[in-house]
């Protein structure tokens, strides 16, 4: 191997290293929060059975750009799906949420709930992608997503609320003051209550409700991580969030394929 080889390669790694890191491939929270609401929605929308093809695109579009707005790019083939169009309509507010969601906490008392919204775009844009309209359950999970976003990411502020005090920017940590943590378990009680009114409408059964227990268990450990406050556990309590999304996409797999 030539010395110019190994430059190359050398420089290559370090590139590919740096670009790890700004695109945040090494901290993958972020992607898995945004990955797990929309993977409910394409289960939901396709009854169980989803295109595998539309599953890959909405993975591959959360995982590379943390926007599902992002996967229409590889969605634009009219001849893959006759809903494409109305997905479009879809993509270019999906896309302004994502891109305006940083400059919000200078002016938003809760931007958690701006977040909620740019991460939980996916939903209806996988319901647009399946049926080629956004039914009423659609609304609802990202409402409740919504919920789901202010009640991690308060989780998150709680770490930096110093950091937000001196820097003069707006988080649900300040708003909230003392009752932070009361407030971080009321949204999770409204998340939960919500995907139960989500699975009413889409015809659900028990081994999706019995999942949604098992996430409230995983809520109820979580305040035993933040009555405290404590950076540490707060930001323990932030990343296990993963878990919840998690528990409840399992639950909706299991639901239709036990059917």
């Amino acid at each position: 191997m030539t010395w110019q080889v190994k430059i190359f390669l050398m420089n290559l790694s370090e590139r590919l290293h740096l670009y790890i890191q700004l695109t945040r491939l090494n901290r993958p929270i972020g992607i898995l929060l945004l990955l797990w609401p929309t993977l409910w929605a394409v289960w939901i929308a396709a009854a169980g059975h989803p295109s595998w093809l539309v599953v890959f695109i909405f993975v591959l579009g959360t995982t590379l750009m943390r926007s599902a707005g992002c996967v229409i790019n590889d969605y634009a083939d009219r001849h893959i799906d006759k809903h494409v169009k109305l997905t479009w309509i879809l993509a270019f507010p999906a896309v302004f949420l994502a891109a305006s969601y940083p400059f919000t906490k200078r002016f938003f008392a809760i931007p958690q709930a701006y977040l909620g919204i740019a991460f939980g775009f996916g939903i209806p844009m996988a319901f647009a992608a399946t049926l080629g309209e956004v039914p009423p359950v659609a609304w609802v999970l990202l409402l409740a997503n919504v919920f789901w976003a202010i009640a991690y990411d308060t989780e998150y502020a709680m770490v930096d609320r110093d950091d937000d005090i001196h820097l003069g920017i707006h988080s649900s940590a300040l708003f909230f003051g003392k009752y932070d943590v009361m407030a971080v378990m009321v949204c999770y009680g409204i998340t939960l209550l919500l995907l139960a009114v989500a699975g009413l409408m889409a015809g659900l059964g028990l081994v999706y409700f019995v999942s949604l227990a098992v996430a409230e268990g995983i809520a109820l450990y979580h305040y035993r991580l933040i009555k405290d406050r404590s950076r540490e556990k707060c930001f323990a309590a932030f990343l296990h969030n993963n878990w919840i999304g998690a528990v409840v996409f399992a639950g909706l797999v299991m639901d239709y394929l036990l059917r």
